[in-house]
């Protein structure tokens, strides 16, 4: 019998091998739990009333500009201008009117993995 096959008897059962998942297999596993954890998490947050601060809006609004083609990154009513949460704002804007409650829901979603993490 191989290191990757276990053999399952019983009363009534006949002898067959059955595949072991791999130690990369359970470490994927774990990987998609946490992952769901925290979303759903982060998700359920949402029961409580709350809206984004003033810099993940003006990202927000950085994201639909952008997905225009019409960015405007004058400092006079937003924050300064950072590119990277950007990259998550603006596939977010095709959402719509639900794009600040998608900012909130990946923002604490990826500081609960980051608390997993520690």
């Amino acid at each position: 019998m191989s290191a990757t096959t276990r053999r399952s008897t019983g009363p009534g059962w006949t002898a067959r091998a059955r595949p072991v998942p791999s130690a990369a297999a359970w470490r994927y596993l774990r990987l998609a739990a946490a992952v769901a954890a925290c979303l759903g998490l982060a998700a359920l947050s949402l029961l409580r009333p709350s809206a984004p601060t003033t810099d993940p809006w003006g990202w927000i609004v950085w994201g639909r500009e952008l997905l225009a083609l019409d960015l405007h990154t004058d400092v006079a009513y937003s924050p300064a201008w950072k590119p990277l949460p950007v990259l998550f704002t603006a596939p977010l804007a095709l959402l719509g009117d639900l794009a600040p409650a998608a900012w909130l829901v990946l923002s604490r979603a990826g500081g609960l993995a980051a608390v997993a993490l520690a």
